[in-house]
């Protein structure tokens, strides 16, 4: 037999029983569509690098107190200072802390998510502000104004 005489057969047994081929192409697109969602997922969140310069070289410092089961703590301002002062380990140090701010204009406020960032995380990470200059390691110096 040819494989044109294959396929042949095969859509004559799909036309016989057509309730059958009908489920059955419904759950092979589902199928298809349900692994191409989670391939796009994982690619964008897993395999996909983060768009910062030399993005396999970035790491994040998290402390652990597992007596009292309290995992992924950031560091007090103390210890960041520590780590920036002491440590060799690495070219460069910044820290940032999410936080909401409200957005004053004309109108009513708006809430909106932020960060507050130390000076050096600009440059740690190699970009550049949208708009405006980027804050710098002395914007961080005590009674240095508000940036």
């Amino acid at each position: 037999m040819s494989i044109w005489q294959d396929i042949q057969s095969g859509l004559r047994s799909l036309i016989k029983a057509r309730g059958f081929s009908v489920v059955a192409i419904a759950v092979l697109a589902l199928g298809i569509g349900a692994n191409t969602a989670m391939f796009s997922v994982v690619n964008t969140v897993l395999l996909r690098p983060l768009p910062y310069h030399q993005a396999d070289q970035l790491v994040m410092i998290w402390g652990n107190f597992r007596s009292l089961n309290m995992m992924r703590l950031g560091a007090s301002a103390p210890e960041f200072l520590d780590y920036k002062n002491q440590s060799h380990a690495f070219s460069n140090i910044a820290a940032f802390q999410r936080a909401p701010f409200n957005l004053t204009s004309v109108g009513t406020p708006e809430r909106v998510n932020g960060a507050r960032v130390t000076g050096e995380l600009f440059t740690l990470l190699a970009v550049q502000p949208s708009a405006g200059r980027a804050i710098i390691p002395s914007d961080d110096s005590a009674g240095h104004e508000r940036v």
